[in-house]
């Protein structure tokens, strides 16, 4: 015959894999549920380019979700990219893409960022980047050259 404390720790220790089995599969459906914005990539890199370039991007996503994606707003880091986006809401299952154009502004290595806020719970914020290194079309030296006014 088995001693008592034998028989309550064979009961319990089943009972407790039975709890995180069904906690493990609660959890797993919740983080499914709802809209869920997934990106192809969140990085564009343009290599090298010019700074008279204006060059266009594309990000590629789909809602992964359960439930209709809403795109609050996509906002640009800068002045030097603009976006353009269909449409705001897109079913499950459904893809879309936010269209990106970049003039740069300065030279060098440029890192430059666009924001993009919506009702995908478990990432509300997704910040993509477009990353290049630009080099000046017209070297000058110096860069900037003062000219007397006439009176």
């Amino acid at each position: 015959m088995s001693s008592p404390k034998t028989r309550r720790r064979g009961r319990k220790w089943p009972n407790c894999r039975w709890m995180a089995i069904v906690a493990a599969c609660g959890l797993w459906g919740s983080a499914l549920a709802g809209p869920r914005m997934t990106f192809y990539a969140t990085i564009h890199d343009f290599g090298d380019i010019w700074d008279v370039d204006t060059l266009p991007c594309e990000f590629g996503f789909v809602n992964t979700g359960d439930e209709p994606l809403r795109i609050e707003k996509v906002h640009p880091g800068c002045g030097c990219t603009t976006t353009t986006l269909e449409k705001m809401t897109y079913a499950p299952g459904e893809s879309g893409t936010i269209d990106a154009a970049f003039k740069p502004n300065a030279t060098g290595s440029l890192a430059k960022t666009i924001t993009v806020l919506s009702n995908d719970a478990t990432a509300p914020t997704t910040t993509l980047y477009l990353r290049a290194n630009v080099t000046p079309f017209v070297h000058t030296s110096p860069r900037v050259a003062k000219v007397p006014t006439m009176m």
